[in-house]
């Protein structure tokens, strides 16, 4: 059994089967890898998405964009979360999100360079997205699968649903291409992923 405790002024992780022996402290434990499926993640600081909406009109990744991730990479941190990024321009909840389409390739294969470049040993994931019903219909279109209470939108065809699914198939495989080390989809409720 593994317990954490608080001695002097420092929480150090304990194992009661070894008499309570310590194991580490948290400075320690946060300074350690860890392996995040076959990755490895140099420490286990994780730096959360920040959704900016610094994007051009199309969706690329701005050069205040770029140099955020970048900034952060140097930074150190094991882990980055890209803020979301949408498989489509039809349905968003931001004017100028990120966007991951064919035409978004080569800029977003850019921006996973220099990021890469900042600190290559920063594992960077992705949020694929589709914003569905909190879409925000003064530049988008609102659609809903089945309307949450306060929200609604075109409701969803079978043929609208295979559409969305397609892509998040060609997202994967531009962020695949991209040199992307992970694929997240956004689990926030109202969100297609």
């Amino acid at each position: 059994e593994i317990g954490v405790r608080l001695v002097g002024s420092e929480m150090c992780i304990r194992d009661r089967a070894k008499g309570g022996a310590i194991i580490m402290s948290y400075k320690e434990t946060l300074l350690q890898p860890i392996k995040i499926g076959n990755r490895v993640a140099q420490n286990r600081f994780f730096i959360q998405a920040m959704e900016c909406n610094k994007e051009d009109e199309t969706g690329n990744p701005s050069e205040e964009t770029i140099q955020r991730y970048c900034d952060l990479a140097k930074g150190g941190a094991g882990l980055i979360s890209l803020e979301a990024i949408t498989v489509t321009r039809e349905c968003r909840a931001r004017d100028n999100q990120l966007t991951i389409m064919p035409d978004n390739e080569k800029p977003l294969t850019e921006f996973v360079r220099r990021v890469h470049e900042a600190n290559p040993e920063t594992l960077f994931i992705f949020q694929l997205t589709h914003s569905g019903e909190i879409s925000n219909p003064e530049f988008s279109r609102r659609v809903t699968p089945n309307p949450l209470p306060g929200y609604g939108g075109d409701l969803l065809t079978e043929e609208d649903v295979e559409r969305i699914m397609d892509s998040f198939v060609t997202a994967a495989e531009i962020a695949y291409r991209a040199c992307l080390l992970y694929t997240s989809p956004s689990p926030r409720d109202g969100l297609l992923s």
